[in-house]
């Protein structure tokens, strides 16, 4: 196996996590291990990546540490630091070759080579791209090679090149792809590829985003490639490119460096183009790269691997590859810019546009309708026959406009009717062509025919209708500016988060120091901190020093928090005093600021049910416009030629742009046909432009993306767009006690210990303490009680064994009541050191067992009492119970009706002892629960895994009158499901949990919260995570998830008033007396989109509910939290069928 010196990196896979202290168990245990630098263990992926010195320790002894701390460890790769990697053993041999195939012109060829390729002997899996002219191929070496898989593709007549060949991964598991899509201006066209890409062959999942412009899609590469899903996308009509694309595995792992690319020899004029063509192909050779985007023409942006290969190394490895070809240098783009770069550019393409249509459109609308209403009529000579001057200048400036501005709305209509998707461009498109059109026949018309009366009407007619498409084209792109502002001012939400980190860090190497930029830090480097300064990147603190940071901008704690040696410090967080030393353990996407921000960007990907209900009314809504815009013409038209209805006159007065009439100079004349054309063409224009499907479109996500960014600054990550939407209708909610309910750090209060069960391992104890010369403590924090038939004859010795021997057992947990003890054990010091157990064993909910070697090899258990119950129902016919059994049960009942969690000790089936625990209850729980209850009418229970008496006495005090007691984690998932099954079957539910032992529940729930989870903020089964350790970030979630709706359906207000109540105006239904011209309809569908997008923007400015003053919160506590009187307490089920769970009722 590789490394057998120097520095090695191996990658585990870890089974058995579920959440964040699994982790951080794991992690620690491997970071304490001999000759190990760095371990990094993330629960996402269930991946341990751990630089060890393979001089020093083994693989296998690795693997061995991560079992005995209870988890499954598998050896997936081994790295040395020449690079080389071996394979786990047993694992088939197979490459990945990659081919650059020229010739293929259509998909029928490339169909040809994949047919092909999988027919051959030893392929495993092949796919080809014509998009890519690529085809990738997993075969076994031994088999085949890459050259004869060339020769292959070679005898069907295509020329076939081998671009790459490396290790291949032989299960992969589903691969997400991250695309940008450039184009979609509407719900209709983000629906359009949504439904394409749920369509391919091998698609698990795809969502499209209208907001960020991206498209993330799911997928089984055996089956469907990045290229694939890039292909289909752009056969639809939209332009995609690429952004990333991995496995669950890889999605972690990623750092990112941008670079750009110059040739050296810059007088060539292609020189650029083509180093940057070289580099891209010559960069996926180099080890550690997992993509390289293109940003720009000259700039790469590199996707890479820190824990293969560092920044800076492999910047150096660049310049070494490219040598005096290509200079490669980094450069500086900002978060904003990459997070923005695509909305600002169309941004600033629009912008221009509207710059140069917006004069000659008020120019035009100056001389058609402003000089005209002041009665003025500009240029109105004739210049041949019917025509006048202001005919034909108007003309002369609408073509620009017409055709040059409006050309972005041409050209999406065109795409979207050639893919049978219409949107709003083709609503845009279709009334300025009609009203352009029109009038160059108008036009045509007048100078053809000689000078008269109706050719005056015909000519006033030409002028409108002329005036009418540019005006219309200049009103709806500024309200597509505005829009678009408005949207990246929703945005900067994310970009808040990123914008955290210092722009560079101070590298300490070799006694100096020197400034670098934020992406060439490495892992392992030694940063200076100072007073005042950001620290940029996750790290632990490594030098002698107390430093106090802040973390409200990561967690919303106000107040700073102290950091000692060995404590880690999170990136994006502010030094406040002290100053220290750290070394960097995670960079990029490992980060918890990248995992916040991997998260804010999930929930904004992600799509509620009520936007896909939107989705599906904007699919239909565009051709339904376009039908009853015909049909209004066609109605109005008979009408009008019936002479049902006159058409109006305006007596030379020109407000025709703005008003339905006609502007006809002789009121007695008859009004020509053409005219009446005009007038009916007129509704028809108008429901055409005040329709508008972007407006339905944007209600939710745009929201939700607010929400959501406003929800990260206060410690609040939601997952889902969902979870929003779900928990602003929830019905119940189910608490945890631990860690939620209470604070979650428990301190001794008592302890009892059996004299009689010490003879078990006396003489063992006394060789194991025999040796240890350190002084007993003179002050004990919890005094021990003895109990049995006969005082023990050295209680020092027992006690101290008793102590070590908890100490021992719960030395492998990360459980707050093990800290608990843990933190009792080492403060005292003159006790034997702690050594892991071996054969642990953690039961969920009861408690953990092993095995003690020092003291015998006895079978030690720690844990609840119904686990203290078990194994004395285990004690052999023969083996009869201490004497202090029944008085143990006793003491312990006494302690848990005053609140306390009990803990039993018990060795070889027999009690040695117990220790009680008080967790004092959260300040604000007494209010939360009590805002839960009765401001947001949600029925409240506990549900939680201590004992009946002590859920009873916590519930009284906080107000709580519905107890779940007893409960192991399956049947807290169990409580919540029959909850969810009450009444009609159709009851939400959220569970908040602290993360441990509550993920079954928290999957369970509709939605479920996980609180304090601080820089583990990935929790797998959690749709929300609470950063800080509060009760009233709970209620701050809900009263968002609320606000948030509450501005969902005011959109949605705004979006259906303008479509669905404007719509019979603009029709004529209530004509005379209200109607819609033409241009007022333009206004209102670019008034539509803004109004949602402010409407949204409020969010910004939420305010949570907060909690009363602590003197008036101490009364109503008192008025409100006295114990409820029997019939107020409630069951979750009379026939009881949840196993081992008792019902807290009051005693």
């Amino acid at each position: 196996m590789a490394g057998d010196g120097g520095r090695t990196l191996v990658t585990l896979a870890v089974g058995g996590m579920t959440c964040g202290a699994c982790s951080s168990t794991v992690e620690r245990a491997l970071g304490n291990s001999p000759g190990v630098s760095q371990a990094t263990v993330s629960c996402l992926t269930n991946l341990a990546h751990v630089h060890f010195d393979a001089s020093t320790t083994t693989v296998e002894t690795l693997i061995e540490t991560v079992e005995d701390v209870g988890f499954e460890a598998k050896l997936l790769e081994v790295q040395s630091k020449d690079g080389s990697r071996d394979k786990a053993n047993g694992a088939p041999a197979a490459i990945s070759v990659e081919l650059k195939v020229e010739g293929m012109t259509c998909s029928a060829c490339s169909g040809t080579v994949e047919r092909l390729l999988q027919g051959l002997k030893g392929v495993q899996r092949a796919t080809v791209s014509l998009v890519m002219n690529k085809a990738f191929v997993v075969c076994d070496p031994e088999q085949i090679s890459a050259a004869q898989l060339k020769e292959e593709i070679e005898d069907i007549g295509f020329d076939a090149e081998v671009a790459l060949v490396g290790k291949a991964d032989l299960a992969p598991s589903a691969m997400s792809v991250e695309l940008k899509v450039e184009g979609m201006t509407c719900s209709a066209c983000s629906g359009t590829v949504e439904r394409h890409l749920q369509g391919l062959k091998g698609v698990q999942r795809a969502t499209v985003s209208l907001v960020l412009n991206k498209a993330y899609v799911v997928c089984d590469p055996k089956q469907i490639s990045a290229a694939d899903v890039q292909e289909a996308i752009e056969d639809v009509g939209f332009d995609a490119d690429i952004l990333v694309v991995g496995t669950k595995e890889s999605m972690t792992g990623r750092a990112h460096l941008n670079i750009e690319i110059k040739p050296f020899d810059k007088d060539v004029s292609r020189g650029i183009w083509e180093a940057a063509a070289s580099f891209d192909k010559r960069s996926k050779t180099i080890s550690g790269i997992l993509a390289c985007q293109s940003s720009k023409e000259a700039q790469r942006r590199i996707i890479y691997n820190p824990h293969v290969v560092g920044a800076r190394k492999l910047l150096d490895q660049f310049k070494a590859e490219f040598g005096p070809q290509l200079s490669v240098e980094w450069v500086s783009v900002s978060a904003t810019d990459e997070l923005l770069q695509g909305h600002l550019s169309e941004l600033g393409r629009m912008q221009s546009a509207l710059v140069r249509g917006a004069p000659v459109a008020l120019l035009i609308f100056v001389l058609t309708i402003v000089c005209p209403s002041l009665g003025f009529s500009p240029l109105a000579w004739h210049v041949h026959n019917g025509a006048d001057a202001l005919m034909l200048v108007v003309l002369v400036l609408v073509v620009p406009v017409q055709f040059s501005v409006g050309h972005r709305f041409h050209k999406a209509a065109a795409l979207a009717l050639k893919r049978r998707a219409p949107n709003m461009d083709v609503l845009v498109s279709v009334s300025t062509n009609i009203a352009f059109f029109y009038s160059l026949f108008l036009l045509c018309f007048c100078l053809a025919t000689p000078n008269t009366a109706a050719s005056d009407d015909l000519a006033s007619g030409a002028v409108h209708f002329s005036a009418m498409g540019p005006i219309l084209i200049t009103v709806v792109l500024l309200g597509k500016v505005l829009e678009a502002r408005s949207k990246i001012a929703a945005m900067r939400a994310m970009t808040d988060l990123p914008s955290n980190q210092p722009n560079t860090a101070v590298l300490v190497s070799h006694q100096n120091e020197s400034n670098i930029p934020l992406e060439l830090i490495e892992l392992g480097d030694i940063l200076r901190i100072y007073p005042g300064a950001k620290i940029p990147v996750d790290g632990n603190v490594c030098s002698a020093s107390t430093v106090h940071v802040d973390e409200s901008l990561l967690t919303g704690e106000s107040k700073p928090v102290a950091r000692k040696e060995g404590d880690l410090v999170l990136g994006g967080s502010t030094c406040i005093s002290g100053g220290c030393l750290m070394q960097v353990t995670k960079i990029g996407a490992d980060t918890t600021l990248g995992q916040m921000q991997q998260l804010i960007q999930d929930a904004q990907s992600s799509k509620a049910n009520i936007q896909r209900t939107a989705d599906k009314v904007a699919r239909v809504f565009v051709p339904s416009v376009i039908f009853l815009a015909l049909v209004t013409f066609l109605v109005w038209m008979g009408l009008v030629f019936s002479d049902l209805v006159a058409v109006p006159r305006n007596s030379g007065h020109g407000h025709h742009a703005m008003h339905m009439s006609i502007d006809l100079p002789d009121t007695m004349a008859p009004v020509p046909d053409i005219v009446k054309v005009l007038f009916a063409m007129k509704f028809g224009m108008a429901v055409l432009m005040i329709a508008c499907p972007c407006a339905m479109g944007l209600a939710t996500p745009v929201a939700v993306m607010v929400a959501t960014g406003v929800a990260a600054k206060r410690g609040c990550l939601i997952k889902s767009a969902a979870a929003l939407e779900t928990s602003a209708h929830l019905d119940a909610i189910v608490l945890d006690k631990t860690g939620t309910i209470t604070e979650g750090k428990p301190a001794v209060g008592a302890a009892v210990c059996i004299a009689d069960s010490f003879t078990l391992v006396a003489a063992a104890w006394e060789k194991l303490s025999g040796s240890n010369t350190r002084q007993r403590n003179k002050y004990r924090k919890c005094a021990m009680k003895f109990i049995g038939s006969d005082p023990p004859s050295s209680p020092d010795e027992l006690e101290d064994c008793f102590w070590w021997l908890l100490g021992t057992l719960e030395s492998a947990s990360d459980h707050p009541l093990a800290k608990c003890i843990q933190t009792e054990v080492l403060s005292m010091a003159h006790l034997p050191s702690i050594v892991a157990p071996r054969d642990f064993e953690y039961l969920s909910g009861r408690g953990l067992r092993c095995r003690v070697e020092q003291l015998g090899g006895v079978e030690a258990r720690v844990g609840n009492l119904s686990f203290f119950e078990e194994s004395l129902q285990r004690i052999s016919k023969g083996q009869t119970q201490p004497a202090g059994a029944s008085e143990l049960l006793d003491w312990t009942t006494s302690l848990q009706r005053a609140g306390h969690t009990v803990v039993l000790l018990h060795i070889n089936g027999l009690p040695m002892g117990a220790v009680a625990m008080k967790d004092s209850i959260r300040p604000d729980a007494p209010w939360v629960i009590d805002h839960l209850t009765n401001r947001l009418g949600l029925d409240v229970w506990l549900c939680t895994g201590d004992n009946t008496a002590t859920a009873q006495t916590i519930a009284a005090e906080v107000g709580i009158r519905n107890v779940v007691a007893e409960a192991l984690p399956s049947a807290k998932s169990a409580c919540v499901r029959q909850l969810q099954q009450e009444g009609s079957g159709e009851k939400r539910v959220a569970f908040v949990g602290d993360g441990i032992n509550d993920s079954p529940a928290l999957a369970q729930a509709d939605v479920g919260i996980a609180i304090g989870v601080g820089a583990q903020i990935v929790v797998e089964a959690a749709d929300v995570a609470l950063v800080r350790s509060e009760l009233s970030d709970c209620v701050t979630f809900l009263a968002l998830s609320q606000a948030t709706f509450r501005t969902i359906m005011l959109n949605f207000f705004w979006a259906f008033c303008f479509n669905f109540l404007c719509l019979p105006m603009a029709a004529g239904i209530f004509y005379p007396r209200i109607h819609i011209p033409p241009l007022a309809a333009g206004i209102g569908m670019a008034a539509s989109s803004c109004l949602v997008v402010f409407s949204s923007l409020r969010l910004r400015h939420f305010r949570p509910p907060v909690a009363p003053s602590a003197g008036s919160a101490m009364s109503s506590r008192r008025s409100r939290c006295c114990c409820p009187s029997r019939s107020e307490w409630r069951t979750l089920s009379d026939e009881g069928d949840l196993e081992a769970v008792a019902i807290g009722r009051p005693s």
